[in-house]
């Protein structure tokens, strides 16, 4: 028998007992419920680090002697030594050696015994090429009373190891959107069992089962704007403490993913308050950007697009073509200009939506508020890890990869087949790595080259370009929102920028261009016209000119009072020109509108600015001439 010493503040035993007899490998099962018991109070304690409290969190659920929540690890351990005890047959329930195993690129070979592994590392994926953490195997295998069963399918069949009830049960939160605004989530780990041998805390109990409807009430006036391009995002922010996992749920139930896909809105809620909590308290790279970028590829893939459905160009057109009635044929088909209006969310499948909105929400999480150069110039162990890559694009979607995979809490993607799991981390970790500016003017390139011949919308390839240019858009889409939301945008990321020149400065290495506190914010208006006439408007107008971007086409009035002049920008930066759009009509866009604006106003301090450089070394130079007359 081992010692066993009393815990100074419980009382209780604070070293586990003999569980395995050496003579017959039997299980003491009352050592068990004590060692489970003994880890559930070491929970309690709210001091202990986060990967402790981690590690003994799987370490209860090995021991959870509950027969709904065994571990699997001690589920063999106990049918293996009921096979020594009653010496009979193998159990039915306890796969042979030799028989057939769970894996990771099958999941449906049904109930298995094998211990899950949480994450292990990878040298490469196949998207990427990258360092990356891989699941082996997937933790959102659904646990049934006897072992593992496979994740449910999107169909309306029965599911194997389903109970009546469990279906039942599920039905109660799975709710359509509109009903979901009065209803309480009903959160039970255990399917009716006694929930005292659950090893969440009682706060995080109460916590999930809060009701939704109170959430919803202050912010659902927000909400419904959700769909304009001047979503109020800091006014919605100040209506919650969850405004990125708010909107996402909001955005996932509005596009219908939380149904077609049989989301489980706890792990939903689960997953997406923890990559909130996981957005550090920076200036700009925070949930508010995070909520920002998922709003606005929303706004992207659901609004109307002109020439999107139809390839219309100037050369389908005859000299006696009457567009005024915005008709036209082509061959023996009359079509409409109305008609050839279409949706991005038509032509992407629904798992490429669900990935491109959950990159979007993830796409800077764990972000420390400094950027890549300065990661590498420091010997960051990120840019170790990445060999300095993408460092701080890979390191986002691999955390919250490992997230997703490190607790089926966290997994709201366990509707998913193995396939459409495997396809899904494929787009995940492609949209996110298409954020790196450092690959910017490549992106450009290869959707300029689309545009000349059209995007063709059956090819997978073509379809994931778009979604990484949509979430690029949405990256940097501030200098596209009106004033107001831009300028607030703007000072957060001169104060980010700012930061990080201190620690540069702190650190005795060369400051970054723009980030001296000392000496840059007279040249916040130079920042702002370099960004967005080499980095946003090109980005703007490749995406326009490919019929990527929500407008209208407007005819031009030839005949008012600035005739031709209509069809172009009064703007110092370029107009959107299709090359399906008819040459009678113009592309309209809130976005061009207000970086037109935005880019005006900037100009206008730049030459404020220059002209008073110019002013005062002129002074200096009058200045230096005296004191030079005066010494002769």
């Amino acid at each position: 028998m081992s010692r066993v010493k009393k815990h100074p503040k419980y009382g209780k035993s604070i070293s586990l007992p003999l569980i395995v007899s050496r003579k017959t490998h039997a299980i003491d099962t009352s050592s068990v419920i004590e060692a489970h018991g003994l880890l559930t109070t070491l929970l309690m304690e709210n001091d202990l680090p986060q990967h402790v409290t981690e590690t003994l969190r799987r370490v209860a659920k090995i021991l959870d002697p509950s027969p709904t929540t065994s571990g699997p690890m001690l589920a063999r351990m106990l049918s293996k030594s009921n096979q020594l005890k009653m010496d009979s047959e193998p159990s039915s329930d306890c796969d042979d050696d030799d028989g057939d195993k769970p894996n990771w690129r099958n999941r449906y070979n049904g109930p298995s015994k094998r211990r899950l592994k949480v994450s292990v590392w990878s040298t490469v994926t196949s998207a990427t090429g990258l360092p990356t953490l891989v699941p082996e195997p997937s933790t959102s295998f659904k646990k049934a009373e006897r072992g593992l069963v496979p994740p449910k399918k999107r169909s309306g069949k029965d599911h194997d190891g389903d109970s009546e009830a469990s279906l039942e049960m599920e039905s109660s939160y799975v709710t359509p959107w509109d009903r979901r605004m009065s209803r309480t989530v009903q959160y039970k780990l255990h399917h009716g069992k006694d929930p005292t041998s659950s090893i969440l805390t009682d706060s995080e109990k109460q916590y999930l089962s809060r009701p939704l409807s109170d959430e919803y009430e202050c912010t659902s006036v927000y909400l419904r704007e959700a769909e304009s391009w001047a979503f109020p995002i800091f006014k919605f922010n100040n209506s919650t403490e969850h405004c990125l996992s708010l909107l996402a749920f909001h955005i996932f139930s509005k596009t219908k993913l939380i149904d077609s896909f049989r989301i489980n809105p706890v792990h939903f809620r689960n997953f997406f308050e923890k990559i909130e909590q996981g957005y550090h308290d920076l200036p700009y790279h925070n949930a508010i950007h995070a909520a920002d970028v998922l709003q606005a590829v929303y706004y992207l893939c659901t609004q109307k697009i002109p020439g999107f459905n139809h390839t219309v160009s100037d050369d389908n057109y005859s000299d006696g073509e009457d567009l005024s009635s915005g008709t036209t044929t082509m061959g023996e088909r009359s079509i409409s200009l109305t008609e050839s209006y279409g949706y991005l969310k038509d032509i992407m499948t629904d798992l490429e939506l669900l990935a491109l909105f959950t990159a979007a929400a993830i796409h800077d999480y764990d972000h420390p508020g400094r950027t890549n150069a300065f990661l590498v110039a420091t010997g960051d162990t990120k840019a170790i890890m990445y060999n300095d890559r993408s460092v701080l694009e890979s390191h986002h979607v691999a955390s919250a990869w490992y997230l997703l995979v490190s607790d089926e809490r966290y997994n709201f993607l366990s509707g998913l087949s193995a396939s459409e799991f495997k396809r899904f981390r494929f787009l995940l970790i492609e949209a996110v790595l298409a954020t790196d500016l450092k690959k910017h003017f490549e992106f450009l390139g290869t959707l300029n080259s689309k545009a000349v011949e059209g995007m063709d919308w059956s090819s997978a390839e073509d379809r994931i370009l778009a979604l990484q240019m949509c979430i690029k858009l949405a990256d940097i889409n501030a200098p596209c929102k009106e004033y107001d939301l831009h300028i607030q945008w703007t000072k957060r990321i001169v104060e980010e920028f700012y930061q990080q020149g201190d620690s540069e400065s702190e650190l005795g290495i060369p400051v970054s261009q723009y980030m001296d506190r000392q000496k840059d914010p007279p040249r916040v208006p130079e920042l702002q016209l370099n960004f967005i006439k080499h980095l946003v408007a090109p980005l703007y107008h490749s995406m326009a000119n490919s019929c990527l971007v929500p407008g209208a086409w407007v005819e031009i009035d030839q005949d008012g009072p600035s005739g031709a002049e209509n069809s172009g920008s009064t703007s110092d930066l370029n107009s959107a020109k299709p090359n399906i759009m008819p040459h009678t009509h113009k592309f309209e866009s809130v976005l061009q509108k207000n970086l037109d604006a935005n880019y005006a106003i900037w100009k206008e301090r730049n030459e404020v600015y220059q002209s008073a450089l110019k002013k005062e070394a002129q002074s200096n130079g009058i200045k230096e001439e005296e004191e030079e007359g005066a010494k002769v």
